[in-house]
């Protein structure tokens, strides 16, 4: 079962969530993800449906690299862990965990530490496991996802703590099962969580949605070319509809043809796919793109006169 509903009309847009904004996304209750958005288009937000192993169909594999390849090195593996989204976005804040920001998680970050996990999804009491993930549903066994702590009355709920809780994976009141979540709040999330980092108060995390076939293609290449892995969104059986969030990492071009390095939460090595947008009979089509960097914060100082 897979489900697709329409939510803000972009094709391309900038998203610059500051720190306040961040923080309000914690409050109690599920709040709506109304970013500070620039860009225009039509889009349709589409969702993520797999688990923590390959759905039927999907084809998994490690291609040769082309000839012709371009990829960011030392971007970390992380496997599944209670949903694709914040395994993807997981990945990326990892990176640059290891790339200026070393505060972003305790501890090295290169490997898949329980402080790697707990930015991704927490665990324990009071957590994104106890409170959204259980009880756990399955679109083959249920026909509607189990009710769960997002859903009113709000407020009973913990803080957000983590990229999952930030993207309302697994959350019933959003129609998400366990591991499901929705591309819309991805960028949104995961400048929400950087904004609560010791980083928030003098950087910005700045992310881009791109929804356009026609961009993807030169908007990955020019994100990986400045060293920046993005979060995409996939279609991993070829049925034309989406399926899952994977960490890209690299292009290249074999025989003319383009392709994507990707980490895909299920494998520990870089997987090498044709770059095609999202079409039935097309296995790993790209629907959307989610860009993140970090930028110093400017801030413009006003002297005041006083009045005679």
């Amino acid at each position: 079962m897979k489900r697709r509903t329409a939510t803000w009309r972009r094709s391309s847009c900038l998203l610059i969530i500051l720190a306040s904004w961040s923080l309000a996304l914690g409050a109690a209750g599920p709040p709506p993800v109304v970013p500070v958005i620039a860009g225009a288009g039509p889009a349709l937000d589409a969702q993520s449906t797999t688990g923590p192993t390959p759905p039927p169909g999907a084809e998994c594999r490690t291609a040769t690299a082309p000839l012709e390849a371009v990829v960011i090195a030392n971007v970390p593996a992380y496997l599944w862990r209670h949903g694709c989204g914040p395994t993807a976005a997981g990945m990326v804040i990892g990176y640059w965990d290891a790339h200026g920001f070393p505060d972003l998680i305790p501890g090295p970050s290169q490997a898949q530490t329980e402080a790697v996990n707990a930015v991704m999804a927490s665990e324990g009491p009071s957590s994104h496991f106890s409170e959204y993930s259980q009880p756990l549903d399955y679109s083959s066994i249920h026909p509607s996802p189990l009710p769960d702590r997002s859903e009113p009355p709000f407020g009973d709920e913990h803080p957000d703590n983590c990229l999952a809780d930030y993207m309302r994976t697994s959350q019933s009141y959003y129609d998400n099962y366990y591991g499901w979540g929705w591309f819309s709040p991805v960028g949104p999330a995961m400048a929400a969580w950087f904004g609560t980092t010791s980083y928030g108060h003098d950087y910005l995390a700045i992310v881009n949605n791109t929804y356009d076939s026609n961009l993807i293609w030169d908007a990955l290449r020019a994100e990986v070319d400045a060293g920046r892995p993005v979060v995409l969104l996939v279609d991993t059986g070829g049925d034309g509809d989406t399926d899952h969030f994977v960490t890209g990492i690299g292009y290249g071009v074999d025989g003319g043809v383009p392709m994507y390095a990707c980490l895909d939460t299920w494998n520990s090595e870089a997987q090498w796919h044709t770059f095609h947008p999202l079409a039935p009979g097309i296995s790993w089509g790209v629907w959307g793109m989610v860009s993140f960097q970090i930028r110093p914060q400017v801030r413009v100082y006003v002297p005041f006169a006083h009045g005679r």
